[in-house]
């Protein structure tokens, strides 16, 4: 057995040393995908070797989805080719290629009122509920209120920023099955005519 051998610090495997009486041959690699900044991404690898010994190469992805590029990306591909400087019959059967969906999210806002109707002077609550049906995270998520004219003294729980008009929240990451919800509280204005 060869290695471990960190592909960082030494990008070549010698497998020189494997007798040519040997029956099976396994490359083994682990990598992940889209990973933190302090490890190294694995965008393509080469193994080269001079045997009559075939090889299998095996190697497990952990996809890790913590970075803007895998936030937005739908599936995976990978392709695998193999050549040689010795002529072949035909190049058709020299690449293969396999694609892994990834999973998406599911997002749900609904409102609720507490009165239907009301008049100047009445406080009204508005409850907007929010759900991420998985089975992905949901990045960068961002939910926005546009409150009506003729209401004051409104309040939110948790609180929202206002932005050209309208009210957001940010919520960054959703998990997969997460819920909550935002409470808004107002007066409906004596300026309101019904």
């Amino acid at each position: 057995m060869i290695g471990p051998v960190s592909l960082a610090s030494s990008p070549r495997i010698d497998i020189s040393s494997i007798p040519a009486t040997q029956k099976k041959l396994y490359l083994r690699y682990d990598f992940s995908l889209g990973i933190a900044k302090e490890s190294p991404v694995l965008r393509s690898y080469r193994a080269s070797y001079h045997s009559t010994v075939t090889p299998s190469i095996v190697y497990r992805v952990v996809v890790t989805d913590d970075t803007q590029r895998l936030a937005t990306m739908t599936e995976l591909k990978n392709t695998a080719t193999i050549a040689t400087r010795t002529p072949e019959i035909t190049l058709q059967n020299n690449n293969t290629l396999k694609t892994h969906q990834l999973a998406k999210a599911d997002l749900e806002v609904t409102k609720r009122v507490s009165n239907a109707s009301g008049q100047p002077g009445d406080t009204i609550t508005y409850t907007i509920d929010y759900t991420n049906h998985g089975p992905r995270e949901a990045h960068d998520v961002v939910l926005v209120d546009r409150i009506p004219a003729g209401l004051t003294d409104i309040t939110f729980s948790p609180e929202m920023t206002q932005k050209d008009g309208m009210y957001h929240l940010t919520l960054d990451t959703l998990p997969a099955y997460a819920t909550g919800s935002v409470t808004i509280t107002a007066t409906i204005a004596d300026t309101v005519t019904q």
